[in-house]
């Protein structure tokens, strides 16, 4: 028998009050020594997600993903576990689509789920809808060793294994260098940053100063982007789907220590080559 002293420790000891205590006595007696089930075992709580809004939540996913997103051009259905994956902009992220999903419900006079919840059925659901990456792009040069060795798969002649083999130690060797020169573009990224911050806001002239007069280093990245048409309209009615948007040609560039980007929209009707001498004239203008 335990005495009252030596009860009260054990609870002060282990947090259990007198009638979780009696519990656990008797399920010892009654049992034995094992661990005891837990009094919701095999009942789901009243706020659990409900079957109704999972498929609430997965239907507005996969519109949204029909309205905002993009199939994924590389075309690997590895990575969407079966499925071509779908890239959302790189824009948006799971709390922008989330507040898009509760203002979509509320204006139908359903109730919501909270955010955690909302992002555990889109894993579970729809795994292939991702974010695409701000630097994602897809390089000619893989997509012509990816083509070459799905070519070679496809042939049931085994004397090309050693074919097939030479072609993955090329794709092997390119992807090796490509980590070698986005390392070094981060490590000049980072010093770019280090420089950045301690030349300080408060050694900033409000004056213009000379060029390259300060002992800073900084790194800048600029590239063509795709085509732009504008005004662009995702659901176009018959008599406007028949007519040509204007286009632009968007470049980009951007000052890796601060960060800040400058975009420049190039109607049509002045587009210039993509060559030096374009880059050149626009970063000048860019620094003066």
């Amino acid at each position: 028998m335990i005495d009252q002293s030596d009860r009260s420790v054990f609870l002060f000891y282990y947090g259990e009050t007198t009638q979780r205590f009696s519990l656990l006595q008797k399920h010892k007696s009654e049992v034995g020594i094992s661990s005891a089930p837990h009094g919701n075992a095999g009942r789901s709580p009243s706020h659990a997600c409900s079957r109704q809004d999972k498929d609430d939540i997965k239907t507005f996913i996969i519109n949204y993903a029909a309205v905002h997103g993009m199939p994924d051009p590389g075309r690997d259905l590895r990575h969407g576990k079966g499925r071509l994956r779908i890239l959302l902009p790189s824009i948006l992220n799971y709390t922008s689509v989330h507040r898009s999903y509760e203002l979509s419900l509320q204006s139908q006079g359903k109730a919501c789920v909270g955010y955690r919840t909302f992002l555990r059925c889109w894993q579970e659901t729809c795994p292939h809808i991702v974010f695409s990456k701000p630097r994602t792009d897809l390089c000619m040069i893989c997509e012509e060793f990816k083509k070459e060795i799905n070519k070679i798969a496809s042939d049931l002649d085994e004397r090309r294994d050693d074919e097939k083999a030479k072609v993955h130690k090329k794709a092997l060797k390119h992807i090796e260098e490509a980590k070698k020169e986005r390392t070094y573009y981060k490590a000049c990224s980072t010093l770019a940053k280090e420089h950045y911050l301690k030349l300080g806001l408060r050694n900033i002239p409000t004056k213009p100063v000379k060029p390259n007069s300060r002992n800073i280093m900084q790194h800048y990245s600029w590239d063509f982007a795709q085509q732009l048409h504008y005004p662009s309209e995702d659901q176009q009615v018959g008599p406007i789907y028949f007519k040509t948007p204007r286009k632009a040609q968007l470049f980009g560039v951007c000052c890796e220590g601060i960060p800040r980007q400058t975009n420049y929209l190039i109607d049509e009707a002045d587009f210039p080559e993509k060559e030096a001498n374009t880059v050149i004239s626009i970063l000048l203008k860019n620094g003066n």
